[in-house]
């Protein structure tokens, strides 16, 4: 039996979320390796790029949540075969990562200064983005997930995102911010309601 992939980072979704999800999906073995604030700390600079999540693999360390994402979809056969495809999952894969560097130098803000940001961000930017995503949808024919009729990798990398926002955990941006996007909306559903999200998540929440 092959040894399971590890999975290092904080007892949270966060970034991990994608990649366990895809791991549940490709029927992939991976293992959470949960580490303390205080953990992290200490072995930062252990890490392959000082920073977590990583990937301990029989081969070595892998790190960025993509890369991640991208091994762990090819193990389990989840990667598409199609060039336009796969370019497209990769399209938004990327586009997943402007969501966080929009709300990322928010989470060292503080007072006054992160509210402003996150009322901008609520206001202003991240409808713009979800705008995109939703006409983005409506180029594809809407398709009952992001790319294809088909969940796949691309599904995981948006829902982590979307599910953030409906969670609350973001202070000062609404738990609803994308309702008003009926295709988002349409898809973020469907992708819940699918039996590999619904069988993490299920799992996570008895942990």
């Amino acid at each position: 039996m092959a040894e399971p992939l590890k999975l290092v980072y904080w007892k949270f979704h966060g970034r991990a979320l994608c990649v366990r999800l895809a791991a549940v999906a490709g029927n992939v073995a991976l293992e959470d390796e949960f580490v303390s604030s205080e953990e992290f700390k200490e072995k930062k600079e252990e890490f392959v790029f000082g920073t977590v999540p990583t990937m301990k693999t029989p081969q070595g360390e892998l790190g960025q949540s993509n890369a991640m994402l991208l091994y762990v979809a090819q193990l389990g056969g989840l990667w598409p075969q199609d060039a336009l495809e796969a370019a497209r999952t990769l399209e938004l894969m990327d586009f997943g990562e402007d969501f966080y560097a929009k709300i990322g130098p928010t989470m060292r803000m503080q007072g006054a200064e992160r509210d402003a940001a996150r009322k901008q961000l609520a206001e202003e930017t991240l409808p713009k983005m979800l705008g995109y995503l939703e006409r983005h949808h409506k180029a594809l024919g809407s398709p009952k997930y992001f790319v294809s009729d088909k969940i796949g990798v691309a599904d995981f990398k948006l829902y982590a995102i979307l599910q953030w926002f409906e969670s609350g955990m973001l202070d000062g941006i609404p738990k609803d911010i994308f309702a008003q996007f009926q295709d988002v909306s349409k898809v973020y559903q469907a992708i819940a309601a699918h039996e590999a999200v619904q069988k993490h998540m299920d799992a996570w929440n008895k942990k």
